[in-house]
């Protein structure tokens, strides 16, 4: 449960610094390039972003794939070649960013859900008997949306009439709400696993974004108009 309490410690400082880290200059100059060059170019760096993200290609990759393409289009200037990887690597990071606060919303929700599925146990543990709009608002959780779902947690609050729910319904819906905990369990980890690598995968192409930056940051409006 490690890499989940760093999650949920770190995400908010982390998301700051992931919008941030490739610096206004480098969003400019991938603002300016992507609505100015090529279609053709700009087709290419979105599809190779997507396979960067998908299959973790590395900067050595990706600058022979830049090349191969480069030399289709008589691109073979070095500070071009190394704009083509900039560009993919700035969109790859931007598709990657997405993909965490996706997870970090699913692991949000799954936290509520988990609370609610809790609270529902320790009321049935705690009482022999549960009101009917109990019952009713524990099932609800099981399979509703956990943030728009409250737990009922007095018996007195049920509005409707206080029949009462069998032992053997109550013994069914809380081995569900345990089955439903576990599984949830499993999912937590294997979202903390996929929101740490893509965590790591944007530091690393941020590191790289800026190292680029660097080299073609006097030549970037030449740059723009060969890649037109």
């Amino acid at each position: 449960m490690r890499i989940l309490l760093i999650c949920l410690c770190f995400l908010a400082p982390f998301l700051s610094r992931a919008q941030q880290q490739a610096g206004p200059e480098a969003e400019q100059f991938f603002s300016m390039a992507m609505s100015q060059i090529n279609s053709k170019h700009v087709g290419w760096i979105n599809r190779t972003a997507a396979d960067t993200n998908f299959n973790n290609l590395s900067q050595q990759l990706l600058s022979r794939k830049a090349k191969a393409y480069g030399s289709i289009y008589s691109i073979t200037a070095e500070q071009d070649i190394q704009a083509l990887v900039f560009l993919v690597l700035m969109q790859a990071s931007k598709s990657a960013n997405e993909e965490i606060r996706a997870i970090m919303e699913k692991v949000k929700s799954d936290n509520e859900k988990k609370k609610k599925l809790r609270e529902a146990q320790e009321i049935i543990k705690n009482n022999q008997q549960i009101s009917v709009a109990q019952y009713d608002s524990f099932n609800l959780v099981l399979y509703k949306p956990a943030i728009k779902q409250n737990v009922v947690v007095n018996q007195n609050n049920a509005s409707v009439n206080q029949r009462t729910v069998s032992r053997q319904d109550i013994n069914t819906l809380a081995e569900k709400l345990g089955r439903e905990l576990d599984s949830m369990k499993e999912m937590s980890e294997r979202n903390s696993l996929r929101l740490q690598m893509y965590m790591d995968r944007v530091s690393e192409m941020q590191s790289t974004i800026s190292n680029i930056m660097k080299k073609i940051d006097s030549t970037k409006n030449q740059i723009v108009q060969n890649l037109k």
